[in-house]
Formats: C-alpha cells, sequence, structure tokens
C-alpha cells in the first residue's frame, strides 16, 4: 500500500461518548470525521460512527452496549 491510499480491506469505526444528556457528540464527531477524511481512512458516516450517550455503568451491567455492536 502506498503512502496516503485508502485501504480497502479495513475499516475505521468512529466511537464518541458523552457522560449526560446536556452534553452534545457533534464536535466529538466532527473532528474525528475531519482526521479520518485528512488521512484516509476507510470509513462510513452513515453507519460507522457509534455514539454512547449517558454511557456510565448501572448495576448489572457489564459492558458499553455499543461496543457490544462494534465489535
Amino acid at each position: 500500500m502506498y503512502f496516503n491510499q485508502i485501504d480497502e480491506k479495513r475499516r475505521t469505526a468512529i466511537y464518541v461518548r458523552i457522560s449526560t444528556a446536556m452534553q452534545k457528540t457533534d464536535r466529538q464527531v466532527e473532528e474525528l470525521v475531519a482526521f479520518a477524511k485528512s488521512n484516509r481512512l476507510n470509513f462510513d458516516e452513515s453507519t460507522d460512527i457509534y455514539k454512547d450517550i449517558i454511557s456510565g455503568f448501572k448495576d448489572g451491567e457489564d459492558s458499553y452496549p455499543c461496543c457490544d455492536v462494534a465489535v
């Protein structure tokens, strides 16, 4: 693979997380999408962005639901 060439075999996922409903993921998504594009990472904005909102663990939970989908 040549420098700055998209590797079609690899996919990139963008994961953003906020702790409260009063926060927004917009800035995180914007910055990470810009980074992915500038580094020519292979991702689809409509399917490869995962948002975890109010993601704190509750009693009985042992994983992040969003990460279960990404893996």
